[in-house]
């Protein structure tokens, strides 16, 4: 039987402000460190965190429709190879697909979707 995990979602703080949070966090025994792409790009986050901390799994929250699944893509291979001197997080890295509530990326116009979440997966995949 495993013991429990504990994450922590890094939301809406500023770059420097996250990262010393994620430190505290880990020395305090949480095991997976979550981001999105809210105050800070999510990717960029992710390799500071991955630079800065030792054992976290590092996660983003929802990658959304800000990026073309080309451009996920390029991102996740930079954060999730599996080989730890050829990447940023020790291969810790873990992907969250999904969509921004309309709400959220009020007032922006909502672009017309690349494709579903489903299919966007498989085009990353590829």
């Amino acid at each position: 039987m495993h013991g429990l995990a504990v994450g922590l979602q890094l939301a809406r703080m500023p770059f420097a402000e996250a990262v010393e949070i994620a430190r505290a966090a880990e020395d305090a025994g949480f095991s997976k460190l979550t981001v999105g792409d809210n105050m800070t790009e999510g990717f960029t986050m992710v390799g500071a965190l991955g630079a800065t901390t030792r054992s976290a799994q590092i996660h983003t929250s929802i990658v959304t429709w800000t990026r073309t699944p080309v451009l996920t893509a390029l991102a996740v291979t930079t954060t999730a190879t599996t080989t730890p001197a050829a990447t940023l997080t020790g291969g810790r890295f873990g992907l969250g697909l999904g969509t921004m509530p309309r709400a959220a990326r009020a007032p922006l116009p909502a672009p017309p979707p690349v494709c579903t979440v489903p299919r966007r997966s498989e085009n990353i995949a590829a």
